[in-house]
């Protein structure tokens, strides 16, 4: 994670005592395709909060539609508990160390400049960046000695309006 990289904690100060926590890493990934066009990326990270090592971490994100992909070294799995989920889990036996943070996934969002900016959750959903919502992901975190639970991941909108305005123009373009 780069210096100038945005992420946030879920939950409150007492919720992060021996807990593994959703964060987030924000960037932005431009499209060779056209300008004015690309993707804003959220990297969801694991954190181990407690102070002995989480054998086996996972993270479990409610199926929205959104265009979520494992982090290299992860698998995603469809689960049904209640509702769909997508699990997200290391490929291999793996342990987080106390304070240490894993990527799991990537959601991309696609982006256009056009009428002030737009980002789409899911095809054809797509909200304008003045009316764009805060990004809350009901998800479950946990590991193999470690109790799952139930939580909320929420990128602001500001976060994203805020990447998109300073959005750095010679990052190297990719393809759709």
């Amino acid at each position: 994670m780069t210096p100038a990289a945005s992420h946030a904690i879920a939950g409150t100060t007492n919720d992060l005592a021996e807990e593994i926590q959703p964060q987030y890493n924000l960037r932005f990934e431009r499209v060779a395709a056209g300008p004015g066009r690309g993707f804003c990326l959220v990297d969801v990270l694991l954190r181990n909060n407690g102070l002995i090592p989480a054998n086996f971490p996972f993270f479990c994100l409610t199926v929205l539609g959104l265009n979520a992909a494992p982090a290299p070294g992860w698998a995603q799995q469809e689960i049904t508990i209640v509702r769909k989920m997508q699990r997200y889990t290391p490929v291999t036996s793996s342990t987080l160390d106390p304070g240490a943070l894993a990527q799991c996934c990537t959601i991309k969002l696609r982006y256009k400049s056009a009428f002030g900016g737009s980002l789409e959750f899911e095809p054809g959903s797509e909200h304008l960046l003045t009316d764009f919502p805060n990004l809350n992901l009901t998800c479950v975190v946990g590991a193999g000695n470690f109790p799952s639970r139930r939580t909320l991941l929420q990128v602001p909108a500001t976060a994203f309006r805020m990447l998109l305005k300073n959005k750095d123009a010679s990052q190297p373009a990719a393809d759709i």
